[in-house]
C-alpha cells in the first residue's frame, strides 16, 4: 500500500476514534488530497493556506540554518491545529479540540512521518 493511502487510512481511523477531530491531507503545492473538515470550511482555500503556512515555516528554518520543521501549531481557545510534512510531497493538517491530549496528537503526527 502506498504511503498516501496509509496516511489517509490512518487519519480517518484516528479521527473516527476521537470526537471533534478534523483533518486534511494536502499536497505541498496546496491541493487537497483527502479531508474531514467542518462544513463551513472551503477545502481548496484551506489547503492552499496550510501549504503556505508550512512552507513559510520551512523557509524561516532554512534561513536560520535549521532542519525542516517537525510540525507547527496554531492554537485558539477552542482547538489546536497541527501542520506537519509527512512525505516530501504531502502535509497533514490535524485539528483537535482544546480538551484533547496534545501529546497524543504529536505522537500520532510523528507516527505518520514514519510511514514513507
Amino acid at each position: 500500500m502506498a504511503a498516501r493511502d496509509q496516511i489517509k487510512d490512518a487519519l480517518s481511523a484516528w479521527a473516527q476514534q476521537r470526537q471533534g477531530v478534523h483533518y486534511a491531507l494536502v499536497s505541498r503545492e496546496g491541493q487537497p488530497v483527502a479531508s474531514k473538515l467542518p462544513n463551513a470550511v472551503h477545502e481548496e482555500t484551506f489547503a492552499i493556506m496550510c501549504a503556505t503556512m508550512l512552507g513559510a515555516a520551512s523557509t524561516v528554518n532554512n534561513e536560520l540554518k535549521g532542519d525542516e520543521p517537525e510540525f507547527m501549531t496554531v492554537k485558539s481557545s477552542g482547538f489546536e491545529t497541527f501542520l506537519s510534512g509527512v512525505t516530501k510531497d504531502l502535509l497533514v493538517v490535524l485539528i483537535v479540540p482544546s480538551s484533547a491530549v496534545r501529546a497524543e496528537a504529536v505522537e500520532f503526527l510523528r507516527s505518520l512521518q514514519k510511514l514513507h
